[in-house]
């Protein structure tokens, strides 16, 4: 959980005040200004009004809000018809725009954890899909723009992983209970047939990897689709001589690693 700051700026070019019926997707971006932190950016758009803007900036300290969510920002130009291809309307009337400041002084781990929460964050609020309703801006508009690809490829992060890391934050932040699993709840292996909670955490990390459906995270029975998926995430991983379909130590620690989960044992 972080704190969300709230300050908007002034009408003007950048703020027009003009309102979203319905906040259908988010554009993520990034700066594209190394150093520049999320006041330095609302002070340029605050004083100057460029014709543009985002709703919101990030850095390693803040979450800064600048444009409320219910009204638009001008974050990706009205002529790029992917948008609508994508989602059925533009950008600007239906999106809410997120911008990641790095580079810098700024410390980008502090940043990056920061973004992926408020990704997460938007989503439950306005009840968006993390793999379907978030979009790169260099998505919608590839001739001239590369965020944030370019700068979470600055710091050896691709989308996918973002959009994992996301996942994991709207799905399971709220259960900190299963963050509590040490190396020896893995004496024993996890296979088909067995119950309980060390399963569904299986079916979230799966799920979380794409290997699985969202629907499948509540299920605490291990099932013919979780063989299967355990067995594909496997092979992807190379992992040396699991039995297939079942889950190991071995295999648990890939999913930590994958998905960068922290246990108190440090798996």
């Amino acid at each position: 959980m972080y704190n969300i700051t709230r300050d908007y700026i002034r009408l003007g070019n950048s703020r027009s005040g003009q309102k979203i019926q319905r906040v259908r997707f988010i554009v993520s971006h990034d700066t594209g200004n190394p150093g520049s932190t999320a006041y330095n950016n609302w002070s340029h758009f605050n004083n100057n009004q460029p014709s543009a803007s985002a709703h919101t900036f990030i850095d390693d300290k803040y979450i800064l809000e600048m444009i409320p969510l219910n009204e638009k920002a001008w974050h990706v130009q009205y002529n790029k018809p992917i948008d609508n291809r994508m989602f059925g309307d533009d950008a600007n009337d239906a999106a809410i725009g997120v911008e990641l400041c790095w580079g810098g002084k700024i410390n980008f781990q502090e940043a990056y954890k920061r973004y992926v929460w408020y990704h997460a964050y938007l989503c439950k609020t306005f009840n968006l899909d993390p793999r379907k309703h978030i979009v790169a801006h260099q998505t919608l508009d590839p001739e001239r723009r590369s965020d944030p690809i370019n700068a979470l490829k600055r710091h050896g992060i691709t989308w996918e992983k973002f959009i994992n890391d996301v996942v994991y934050h709207f799905q399971w932040e709220s259960k900190p209970k299963v963050l509590g699993v040490s190396k020896g709840d893995l004496t024993v292996r996890i296979q088909k047939g067995d119950k309980g909670e060390m399963v569904k955490l299986i079916h979230f990390f799966l799920a979380s990897l794409g290997y699985t459906q969202t629907k499948h995270v509540e299920i605490d029975e291990y099932q013919d689709f979780t063989v299967d998926a355990v067995r594909r995430f496997q092979e992807d991983q190379k992992l040396r001589k699991p039995t297939p379909g079942v889950v190991d130590f071995e295999t648990f620690s890939a999913f930590a690693k994958v998905l960068h989960v922290y246990y108190k044992d440090r798996l």
